[in-house]
């Protein structure tokens, strides 16, 4: 299995203690039951290498894009969505001609604004296909308060969360107004006990 851009990053977290907290029995099980491990698919992880993740991946015959979206200087200043696109598409450009068909967004449409979110939405989309599967957390509502955590996964039924210094994201996104921004997909969701949703996402 690959890791573009990966293998460094994640090799200064092996050996480190898991903290944080653990989410199990989320809908992002629903993806590991469908995995087939005797075909070759792809991911794209907008949250950077985790040794957890890379770790999990590593028993299928899958190639992993790992990008840290949800540092500040991945989040587009201003209004200008020009520069925006600009930003993304330099953020992505690693992955080349490969298709994803498993992509872990995370948090991270949290912190871009509605027009910010449709510009990622369009530069992420050359790089999907009909069928591809796409998780997210998304708000409650437009008051919800969304933490900031770096996700891993653990296990087929774990997610792992730790706390992270970054900014905490401005611009909460209901599951509809995501999917609003991404014409492409159609949403599966299920609420989680700390106020948001977690929403599975697939390109039609």
């Amino acid at each position: 299995m690959a890791t573009p851009a990966a293998d460094l990053a994640a090799s200064r977290l092996v050996g480190l203690p898991l903290q944080g907290e653990r989410d199990a029995g989320s809908l992002l099980q629903r993806w590991f039951e469908r995995l087939d491990s005797g075909r070759s698919f792809t991911v794209l992880d907008l949250g950077g290498a985790s040794a957890e993740t890379v770790q999990y991946f590593s028993d299928y015959r899958c190639r992993i894009y790992c990008s840290d979206f949800l540092t500040e200087l991945c989040i587009p200043a201003g209004d200008d969505l020009a520069v925006a696109a600009r930003l993304f598409e330099e953020r992505l450009a690693f992955i080349g001609e490969g298709v994803i068909d498993y992509c872990l967004l995370w948090d991270y449409p949290h912190y871009l604004t509605a027009p910010q979110l449709t510009v990622f939405a369009r530069c992420l989309q050359p790089y999907l296909h009909l069928g591809t599967q796409m998780h997210l957390y998304a708000a409650m509502n437009g008051r919800s308060r969304i933490d900031p955590w770096r996700y891993s996964v653990a296990a087929s039924d774990t997610v792992m969360r730790r706390p992270v210094r970054r900014p905490v994201p401005d611009y909460p996104h209901t599951q509809t107004e995501v999917v609003d921004a991404m014409e492409y997909v159609r949403l599966e969701r299920g609420a989680l006990r700390d106020g948001r949703v977690e929403v599975l996402l697939e390109c039609v």
